[in-house]
């Protein structure tokens, strides 16, 4: 693929998972931040949860300063807090619907153009009960999205029973969640990574294949699946990685479709964003350098 990538996406990055030290201390943060928004490289970032109102200001501003697109990730307050928006008992999915609207109120915020989430956990025997509970959850919160502006709701697939066992989960359940939602919310959409494609058994071209239409951003990434080997799950390690699921091929099979599909294209230019993580004794600066070296590699 020999063309100026940059004229189709904006290459972004997962701030929190890229920067881990980053919720240290908010000095911490803010440097990390920095950091990123200072590499024109970068015209997306992803920020999660800020608990500090003074700080979340000062974020917005930064983030304003620096003229990138923003996207907020609900996914670590909904695994962090085990919070299921598929179970079946109704005052458990409404405190998780509850807290992810308060999720939404931050996005609007930080001035996020789109908010990202998990469902609950995968379970054997309630699959169709646990669908019809999430769909509910999702219109409740793409209504409750709508009523306050403009903001794109993404569910993001990850594995069904390797690591964080999400019910979304593959993607032929992931585009019928999508169908189904989008009966009365047009702005639900589904979000890939490509790190998680490997942990849901899936090849890149079957997945997208299945979602491509309700997709209009991804992430992307590496994986270990082989049993017993480091970093196997959703740890996101370094591309070129021990025993990685994600390379070159990968890289540019999953981008060449996105293209393909029309996701990627010169009139919206949507986020790709970098979701890797420093395994311990790893510099951060360099693992993100290395990643965005990868994926140019991939497009040449």
């Amino acid at each position: 693929m020999d063309q100026e990538w940059s004229r189709y996406m904006k290459l972004g990055v997962v701030f929190a998972v890229a920067y881990p030290e980053s919720g240290n201390t908010e000095e911490e943060y803010l440097k990390c931040l920095k950091k990123v928004l200072c590499d024109t490289e970068l015209e997306s970032v992803e920020i999660t949860h800020i608990e500090n109102p003074d700080m979340r200001k000062k974020v917005y501003g930064m983030l304003k300063q620096a003229n990138v697109m923003v996207a907020y990730c609900a996914q670590p307050v909904i695994l962090g807090k085990k919070l299921n928006l598929n179970a079946l008992d109704e005052l458990e999915r409404k405190n998780a619907v509850e807290a992810v609207k308060t999720c939404v109120d931050e996005a609007y915020e930080l001035g996020a153009e789109s908010l990202s989430l998990a469902s609950g956990r995968n379970e054997a025997g309630v699959s169709e009960k646990a669908m019809d509970a999430l769909v509910d959850s999702m219109i409740q919160i793409c209504d409750y999205a709508r009523e306050k502006g403009e903001l794109f709701i993404e569910m993001e697939m990850f594995d069904y029973n390797l690591d964080v066992c999400r019910f979304i989960g593959p993607s032929l359940r992931a585009a019928k969640l999508a169908e189904r939602v989008r009966e009365k919310c047009t702005n639900f959409w589904i979000l890939p990574d490509l790190s998680h494609i490997p942990q849901q058994w899936e090849t890149v071209s079957e997945c997208l294949k299945n979602v491509h239409c309700y997709v209009r951003r991804a992430h992307i990434g590496n994986c270990v699946v082989k049993k017993d080997a480091p970093a196997r799950g959703d740890k996101h390690p370094r591309f070129g990685f021990p025993n990685s699921a994600v390379g070159i091929n990968e890289i540019k099979e999953y981008i060449e479709l996105l293209m393909q599909y029309g996701i990627f294209n010169e009139r919206n230019r949507p986020a790709l964003s970098i979701e890797i993580r420093p395994m311990p004794g790893e510099d951060p600066d360099c693992i993100l350098a290395g990643s965005k070296r990868m994926i140019k590699q991939a497009l040449r």
